[in-house]
């Protein structure tokens, strides 16, 4: 198992797995979220924030309205 795209969600699945050797991290999705993946001594701190542990951007937000309006 290998997770990538978004660790912010995806570290908690990779947490989970005992034998998880690879983590993929691409920091072009960081602005989607208010937080931001810790990494410390080339290992993701896995958040203790409730549920996935982001919020949505305003930046995010405001892209899927005027995307989305009618």
């Amino acid at each position: 198992m290998a997770p990538h795209f978004s660790m912010a969600i995806h570290s908690h699945l990779a947490a989970t797995y005992p034998l998880e050797p690879w983590a993929e991290h691409f920091d072009w999705p960081d602005p989607l979220f208010n937080e931001h993946m810790e990494i410390k001594d080339g290992r993701m701190i896995v958040s203790d924030r409730p549920g996935l542990g982001v919020t949505l951007s305003d930046q995010l937000r405001a892209w899927t309205v005027n995307t989305y309006e009618i």
